[in-house]
């Protein structure tokens, strides 16, 4: 079998503790559990997909698309001569959203320093929000289950029936006065940017707010994961950045090593939360950079997010590699919640030059405050619907909700209303039973299951 498609059934078997006892075939007729394969030389190629071919079909209620089929006249499972048939191939379907074959292809061609949700299947398709490599993935596990008479476990999590992870990029934390005055400004309230700037100088600037944050998890009885940049950058260059109609990436506006600083991140460690690295600005394309963040960095590092969300799906899992990392979380559109590898558990990316899955985890990024924001500047009910039709999809699937809130979002300026929306993602999940763990804890939870 290629092994991008021993991938994809390696995959499954860890995402549901299956071993090898349980017969797959690819392709074949003549197993227990048979997976019709397409004609498909898709991945012989170096072409982006044409979404105008997707043959859609029902699965539980739910529109389900199909890469790589011809027809949508076949039931999606059927049972022949005591052996199950699975008529679309849903293995070919997942390597394509879980491989990133869409960004392989689109990078080299384009080069910019992200992917851009626009290009994306998922917003071609309008399947953001679906976790659609889950659904694959649920039925061949629901075909197992017609052959075979033992338990599998559908929770990596145990009994919980699905997992929240918490995380801060923490991005700016010395101009919130600026920022959030220069809003204050354009919405006609100049007064505030005095009180705003008075704070700045005699107690601490409104984005150094980390016991706010700290107040509103420990009330839940939860911990987060603090993702801190080494790299800062000078005011001239942020403030010219934040004043230009299209913003340009900058690093940090904070210099981690000032004694206020460690502090923080001492006190953020006793209070059982997760410090990590938020690669600089081009980190993501070179091992020597990131590396010596993550030793300026002090303590103990098992992951993080780059800045920006800037990935190379070609170049930047080498980089995390060298870099001897655990854990990645940047897997996330920017400008949209959902899915971007299709699936709602961490998983093992795949490596294109080896042909083999690399040895870190990736911990798909669902939520950012950011991409909230696009759809609605200021959060109303369709915001809250949005996180709640998420919340659905991850624990209809046993999934793991990955959050990025930035700690300049609990503000009571320019993010007015923010900080609501991170407190319901936690009540509603503490409502549902949702596990909490820190990026480090989802993937140590996760490891486990193999």
């Amino acid at each position: 079998m290629d092994p991008k498609y021993i991938y994809v059934i390696e995959t499954f078997k860890h995402s549901f503790g299956i071993t090898d006892e349980i017969d797959i075939g690819y392709g074949t007729t003549d197993h227990k559990i048979n997976i019709k394969a397409s004609n498909t030389n898709f991945f012989n190629c170096s072409n982006l997909y044409d979404h105008k071919k997707t043959v859609w079909k029902d699965w539980k209620g739910r529109k389900i698309p199909f890469l790589f089929d011809d027809t949508d006249s076949h039931p999606i499972i059927e049972l022949k001569d005591e052996k199950v048939i699975i008529n679309y191939d849903i293995v070919a379907s997942s390597f394509f959203f879980l491989s990133g074959w869409q960004e392989a292809v689109y990078m080299r061609k384009h080069q910019p320093f992200r992917f851009p949700y626009d290009a994306s299947i998922q917003n071609l398709l309008n399947i953001a929000n679906t976790a659609v490599v889950n659904h694959y993935f649920d039925i061949l596990m629901t075909g197992i289950q017609r052959i075979y008479s033992i338990p599998l476990s559908r929770s990596p999590w145990g009994p919980p029936p699905f997992a929240i992870s918490l995380t801060h990029d923490v991005d700016r934390i010395e101009s919130g006065w600026l920022e959030e005055g220069i809003s204050e400004i354009r919405k006609g309230r100049p007064a505030t940017i005095f009180n705003l700037l008075y704070k700045r100088l005699f107690d601490e600037d409104i984005w150094f707010n980390f016991d706010r944050i700290l107040s509103i998890e420990r009330e839940s009885s939860v911990k987060s994961s603090f993702y801190f940049m080494t790299q800062r950058e000078g005011i001239l260059k942020s403030l010219r950045a934040l004043l230009l109609p299209k913003k340009i990436p900058t690093n940090s506006d904070y210099n981690i090593f000032k004694h206020k600083y460690c502090s923080l991140v001492r006190k953020l460690i006793e209070a059982g939360c997760e410090i990590g690295i938020h690669g600089s600005i081009s980190s993501h394309l070179d091992a020597e950079k990131l590396k010596s963040e993550i030793t300026r960095l002090g303590v103990d590092v098992s992951g993080g997010r780059f800045h920006y969300l800037c990935f190379d799906m070609n170049r930047t899992f080498d980089v995390l590699e060298q870099a001897d990392l655990k854990y990645d979380s940047t897997l996330g559109f920017s400008n949209s919640t959902g899915f971007r590898n299709g699936i709602a558990f961490p998983f093992h990316p795949f490596d294109f030059k080896k042909n083999r899955a690399y040895r870190i985890i990736e911990l798909p990024l669902i939520i950012m405050d950011h991409a909230l924001r696009k759809k609605e500047n200021f959060p109303g009910e369709s915001t809250i619907d949005t996180v709640k039709s998420l919340l659905d999809e991850i624990e209809s699937v046993n999934g793991c909700l990955t959050v990025l809130w930035h700690n300049n979002y609990f503000s009571d300026h320019k993010y007015r209303g923010w900080e609501r929306i991170y407190k319901y993602i936690i009540e509603e999940g503490k409502r549902r039973g949702a596990l909490f763990l820190t990026g480090r804890e989802a993937i140590e939870q996760w490891l486990l299951k193999g």
